[in-house]
């Protein structure tokens, strides 16, 4: 539902769109949702705290604590990782993170 009101509100229609365009607006609508249901701000200081404790980040747990299913977590934390005040260590962990997910 989230997916398709975000599509609704940039008043894109998708299906006139060439394949390569659909793609891209796919991937914006995708990173604009989970942007939406997994707060970066939120999300961030979280991802903080748990590193930081030695625990361990994955799309499972972040998929678990926003009750969001693992696609949403998984480009949230994308969108986390792209974001410039994550220190690089956090990035990468991250990004090994989504790269185990197979996403």
């Amino acid at each position: 539902m989230a997916h398709e009101l975000a599509h609704d509100e940039r008043g894109i229609a998708t299906t006139a769109l060439p394949t390569r365009l659909r793609a891209k607006e796919e991937r914006a609508v995708d990173l604009e949702v989970a942007r939406r249901l997994v707060p970066v701000h939120e999300l961030g200081p979280w991802v903080e705290r748990m590193v930081g404790a030695g625990d361990a980040v994955t799309v499972d747990i972040v998929a678990d604590t926003w009750d969001v299913d693992r696609f949403v977590a998984a480009r949230a934390l994308e969108f986390l990782a792209s974001e410039r005040w994550l220190t690089s260590s956090i990035a990468v962990l991250l990004a090994r993170s989504t790269q185990l997910d197979g996403r």
